[in-house]
């Protein structure tokens, strides 16, 4: 400071306080505010403020929850299907078992010409299949 003159070379944001009034504060201090929501600023008619909104931490975590919640979801999705796909495939495998047997798949009754049509046409199938 020199003859009562400061001079300053920093640069200022002007931003706006709650009760209205705009004006000018050091770019560090409104960085800091904006970084650190605790950070009390004050301006000319003395009038504290913070930065409203969520700090940098807590977006963060809150998009990491949001992004295990997705993770959780899928993977309930996944083993859905997976348990599904095992059902159908058993399914699939009895009503084989039963045509290679020559069983009717609804009413149980035994055909004595299919299991022979299978034997004699389709023996690839009965050992591929096994029949029990």
């Amino acid at each position: 400071m020199r003859n009562g003159v400061l001079t300053w070379t920093g640069r200022l944001v002007v931003t706006t306080c709650w009760c209205g009034i705009g004006h000018a504060i050091p770019e560090e201090l409104y960085d800091e505010a904006q970084h650190n929501h605790a950070k009390t600023v004050y301006c000319p008619l003395g009038h504290g403020w913070v930065v409203a909104g969520e700090t940098e931490a807590q977006e963060l975590a809150r998009q990491l929850k949001r992004e295990r919640d997705r993770l959780a979801a899928v993977t309930a999705s996944r083993d859905q299907i997976a348990a599904s796909l095992r059902t159908t495939k058993g399914v699939v495998t009895k009503m084989r078992k039963r045509a290679i047997t020559g069983t009717c798949a609804f009413c149980q009754r035994h055909f004595t010409n299919v299991e022979r049509h299978m034997a004699t046409k389709h023996p690839g199938e009965i050992a591929e299949g096994g029949a029990a």
